[in-house]
């Protein structure tokens, strides 16, 4: 009986230890995550904040029947509380980008739970979604929050599909639903989350494809009722007239070919196509690729550029590592791989954007790199070369974390944004536009003169340039005293 009592004390003083651990090791992250955006606090609005935010009239007397309406009700909010003032706006961000972080703390637990450190090792992959520089688009950036917001509602969904599979209670699945729901009333790209939960169950669980598409069989349904149901808002029925659209705008030999085979469906703006989809999804995953491997290239508005033989590389080795983790099914590193996936198709697979590199765009797929970090952490603390890696881990940390640091840095006022927008995308028009409009604010004509210009350069007959030419010569014939 004494042998029994101490092996229940024993169980019950290690449980407390690696709940003390756990806690421990996320506190840490949060800590660290509320240093490292600190700078994010004095960040000013810039580009889509001003028509979704500070020009939105449908904000003030708040308007439900519009597109994302649970991120526009969240900056009615902002607005109603503290008024026009950045620093509530990137509150509310940061504690979102915290919250998820959190999330994906829990979600690492509970598909990785028979590993040895298992606190240390879910800290590893929290930390890497917490602290790259890549999700600042959507932490840093206000009108990022679409896309944070939306993740924090699919995590929340992801957490209770996974507790209602564990206990089989369909109290969980509903809430999963709702959840769901309210994903997509942040930002409409969350219809992809029933192909993330497909290849969760498939690739991190090793189902069959039938059992797998079964259990899925309520979310795919919610999209369904959905998709029916954006068809009668005026909102997502043109945005959804303009994807059903995109595979037929082509004006090329290549282009027409493509919407033969199905590949044709980029966004245009409703305007004719002459670029190829399939090399605009190699322009996409090798962008987003190189912020992921080299986030010092990151920055605002990367803009549009050709397709070369490196990026066509990129892609290819992107594609053979992406199957090799997918072959390792059922595994923690192929349900990551196939997060990340399933998370792309809406912005640069299956439907792609009229911009398909932002930093934003890999916020959602974080969730998977993060996971397989976390799988990758779990083998190495098996080996013997776990001081190394402890060392390797924390170092890439730190660089993470001072990259994230300097990137929060350069949102203290949109000049600096658009100096690094055009330093890094000397080729970009609309960051040279943009970096004009910030000098022409200041009154250093000159100056905006010159990025306009350049523009123009760039891209002839470009409407901004041309408008803001045009301010300016306005500007200098009334004078200073005006």
């Amino acid at each position: 009986m004494r042998h029994a009592v101490t092996d229940q004390t024993e169980a019950a003083g290690h449980q407390a230890f690696a709940a003390f651990m756990s806690s421990g090791w996320l506190v840490a992250l949060l800590i660290a995550g509320l240093i490292v955006y600190l700078p994010a606090l004095w960040g000013v609005f810039t580009f889509d904040d001003y028509p979704w935010i500070l020009h939105n009239s449908r904000l003030e007397a708040f308007d439900f029947w519009q597109r994302r309406p649970m991120t526009l009700l969240t900056f009615a909010a902002n607005l109603h509380f503290n008024g026009p003032h950045p620093v509530g706006f990137h509150l509310v961000n940061i504690a979102l980008h915290l919250a998820n972080c959190v999330l994906v703390y829990l979600v690492i637990g509970r598909t990785v739970r028979q590993a040895t450190y298992l606190p240390a090792i879910a800290a590893v992959g929290a930390a890497v979604y917490l602290l790259h520089p890549a999700q600042t688009g959507a932490v840093t950036y206000v009108s990022g929050r679409a896309t944070s917001l939306m993740t924090f509602w699919l995590l929340v969904a992801h957490l209770a599909a996974m507790r209602g599979l564990e206990e089989k209670a369909r109290r969980w699945v509903a809430f999963s639903l709702v959840a769901f729901v309210l994903a997509v009333g942040s930002k409409e790209t969350a219809l992809a989350y029933p192909a993330i939960w497909i290849g969760w169950l498939f690739f991190g669980k090793g189902m069959t494809l039938g059992r797998s598409l079964k259990l899925a069989s309520p979310h795919l349904l919610a999209s369904v009722v959905l998709l029916v149901g954006m068809t009668l808002h005026p909102g997502y029925r043109t945005l959804l007239a303009e994807a059903v659209a995109a595979g037929k705008l082509s004006v090329t030999h290549t282009g027409q070919v493509e919407q033969r085979l199905g590949l044709g469906f980029c966004f245009n703006d409703d305007k004719p196509r002459a670029d190829s989809c399939t090399a605009r999804r190699v322009e996409g995953i090798a962008g987003l690729a190189r912020f992921l491997v080299a986030p010092w290239k990151i920055s605002i508005d990367p803009g549009r550029r050709a397709a070369n033989a490196a990026d066509l590389l990129v892609v290819t080795l992107a594609g053979l590592a992406a199957w090799a983790a997918l072959r390792t099914r059922p595994s923690a590193v192929a349900a990551g791989a196939a997060w990340s996936i399933a998370a792309l198709l809406p912005t640069d697979l299956l439907l792609v954007r009229s911009d398909p590199v932002s930093d934003r765009l890999l916020y959602l797929p974080m969730v998977g790199i993060a996971l397989i970090a976390a799988a990758v952490a779990e083998r190495i603390a098996r080996g013997a070369v776990r001081r190394a890696a402890v060392a390797c881990a924390c170092t890439a940390g730190i660089a993470l974390a001072v990259l994230t640091w300097q990137r929060n840095m350069q949102y203290d006022s949109e000049m600096t944004l658009w100096e690094d927008a055009v330093v890094k995308n000397a080729n970009n028009p609309r960051a040279r536009v943009n970096l004009g409009y910030a000098f022409e604010l200041r009154g250093e004509f000159d100056r905006a003169e010159s990025q306009y210009r350049a523009a123009l350069d760039l891209r002839p007959k470009l409407q901004w340039a041309d408008q803001g030419l045009q301010r300016l010569a306005i500007k200098r014939e009334e004078g200073p005293w005006r």
